[in-house]
């Protein structure tokens, strides 16, 4: 069994390093947003008319998450465990693949900084 769940995040890590980023079109307060997941600079939110950066945080700065299995996602950002947390409320209308993608995000995140694993996966 642990060799199908190694396999599973070494493939996981690898995909997600290739591809690198991913947006996603959403709502943020009624505005039409595009929620870039980028391995390398995190998670930004993007107005979509005019590309302006609406606000940007470190995968390591989210905190906690929750989803309501419709449309609608939760993200809790701090630069500390304990808080000050900004709470940013997302719209999506492909809910299942954004978390899907977002977690095989954040996997391939937490592989890239445990040295083990990337020393161990390497080709």
């Amino acid at each position: 069994m642990m060799e199908i769940a190694n396999g599973v995040h070494k493939a996981t890590h690898n995909a997600v390093a290739q591809v690198e980023c991913r947006t996603f079109p959403g709502k943020w307060h009624g505005r039409n947003v595009k929620l870039v997941l980028d391995l390398k600079r995190g998670l930004r939110l993007y107005s979509a008319e005019d590309r302006t950066l609406l606000w940007q945080y470190r995968f390591s700065f989210l905190r906690g998450s929750s989803d309501d299995a419709k449309r609608k996602i939760t993200l809790l950002f701090s630069p500390t465990p304990t808080g000050p947390f900004d709470r940013q409320e997302l719209e999506f209308s492909n809910m299942q693949q954004v978390l899907t993608v977002m977690h095989a995000f954040y996997a391939a995140k937490v592989a890239q900084v445990d040295p083990k694993f990337v020393y161990e996966n390497t080709l």
